[in-house]
């Protein structure tokens, strides 16, 4: 398969490569330059490391939350709700 370089710096993907992968508009690709190639993949996930603790009154384990994690509260369980039928 070919494509073209635009004067903007922009390549089209052939769409039997899009199919053949499931590439869809807005996906993130990372490029590589390998010698004389140009290398586009998807990024990898990121693992994120969980603890698993027990809670001190039930004695129940769960995992705690990677740091960073946006803290869920009623009022945004409720507004995601309200989306619903």
């Amino acid at each position: 398969m070919n494509t073209v370089l635009t004067a903007d710096g922009q390549v089209a993907l052939p769409a039997p490569a899009r199919r053949a992968l499931g590439l869809k508009p807005g996906d993130r690709l990372r490029v590589q330059i390998e010698r004389d190639a140009v290398r586009l993949e998807r990024p990898r996930r990121r693992l994120v490391r969980v603890i698993m603790k027990r809670d001190p009154v039930t004695k129940l384990p769960y995992f705690s939350p990677p740091q960073g994690t946006p803290v869920l509260t009623l009022a945004t369980v409720k507004r995601t709700l309200k989306d619903f039928p």
